[in-house]
């Protein structure tokens, strides 16, 4: 399960109905050890960039693979690839997942992923692992979501959240955390990851 972003388009006929996912990213972190090509495994083969110098692939700490990728708590380091209407999830249905691992609590509130167009945009959803290792999930500024399950330290964590007709369903290492509602339909098409779009929010670990 490499950090992985998708939605889901459902047919209904007149007797049956279907679901079919669509991934729209997904990043295993799989690279050489400070290597700073980031492959997106994704029918869309996205290009991501890294913006800052100081996020790569580390062979030495990885959940799957031949490595993970390092976050090294700066404001100024993210990863993003260009705008998508695949990211502007609507009304419908949706998953984003990953694996994290944080070495230490954060000292500061710090972001995996943000879909916001700008820092104050209420069409975009993002999340924060908090001081107390708590898990948040806000759309601007108002959190909708905060876990009851800590993210431990030391050790891979892994994190889902996936709507279905407006329930969003939150999991922690496999585990079912709580829900919350949430029909907005999200229409800003942007993706970050490491960092929020305010950039005071960089991420100080591993993701896979």
């Amino acid at each position: 399960f490499p950090v992985t972003i998708g939605h889901v388009t459902r047919t209904i006929a007149s007797d049956y109905f279907t679901e079919t996912p669509t991934v729209s990213l997904l990043l295993s972190g799989d690279g050489a050890n400070t290597g700073t090509t980031f492959t997106d495994s994704s029918p869309a083969i996205r290009t991501v960039s890294r913006v800052g110098t100081g996020i790569v692939t580390r062979t030495d700490q990885k959940k799957y693979g031949t490595a993970s990728i390092l976050f090294p708590g700066a404001n100024t380091d993210y990863l993003t690839t260009a705008n998508s209407s695949a990211y502007a999830f609507g009304p419908k249905d949706f998953t984003y997942e990953y694996w994290i691992y944080l070495p230490s609590l954060p000292a500061y509130p710090q972001t995996v992923l943000d879909t916001r167009a700008s820092g104050t945009s209420i069409y975009g959803i993002y999340d924060s692992v908090e001081t107390d290792g708590k898990y948040k999930i806000y759309k601007y500024p108002t959190a909708l979501y905060t876990s009851t399950a800590s993210i431990p330290t030391g050790g891979w964590c892994h994190i889902a959240v996936a709507r279905a007709s407006g329930t969003c369903r939150v999991y922690i290492n496999g585990k079912y955390d709580g829900s919350y509602s949430d029909y907005t339909p999200y229409t800003d098409d942007n993706i970050t990851i490491g960092n929020n779009k305010s950039a005071d929010a960089g991420l100080n670990g591993y993701i896979s």
